[in-house]
């Protein structure tokens, strides 16, 4: 793992001891829950974590005939549970509370909006998430969001 020179640490906010609020998307990828441990690592204080899930809106074509929202809403759940499980089991033994929430949408632009909509201070996330072609040389998502963004995005590899 990188060693993060002091200059670099997590913004640590002063103005009557706010924690830092830090965005960590996750789609439970090894990048992901990495991404996680980055940020428990690196911090001795407990920070306000943001765990966020993006679901892709499904395809006609992926759905049966006949499916209704309630359905395809269960299928977004479902995946989101599962991607969000192991970034939650990190964070709980570590005591560290966090938010969590779904989003069904454009990845990039989700994590963006989230991040605008909260105010957050920091995105910490992996590079490389679970499509293997989407993410052939810095991670589509990541690249994606750096550019969507004002706010400071680590990259975890």
């Amino acid at each position: 793992m990188l060693a993060i020179p002091e200059r670099r640490r997590p913004l640590i906010k002063t103005e009557e001891n706010a924690m830092a609020k830090i965005l960590i998307p996750v789609d439970g990828s090894e990048s992901s829950k990495r991404a996680v441990q980055f940020v428990l690592k690196r911090t001795r204080e407990r920070p306000d974590v943001h765990l966020l899930n993006a679901q892709l809106p499904i395809r006609g074509d992926e759905v049966m005939v006949g499916a209704v929202k309630e359905a395809i809403e269960q299928i977004h759940a479902s995946a989101a549970e599962q991607a969000l499980r192991p970034a939650q089991a990190l964070l709980e033994a570590a005591g560290v509370q966090y938010t969590k929430r779904t989003v069904v949408g454009d990845i990039a632009e989700s994590i963006a909006a989230y991040a605008k909509e909260q105010r957050v201070d920091e995105i910490v996330m992996g590079t490389r998430g679970l499509s293997a072609i989407k993410n052939l040389v810095l991670g589509s998502v990541a690249s994606k969001v750096i550019h969507l963004v004002e706010t400071p995005v680590t990259l975890i590899k």
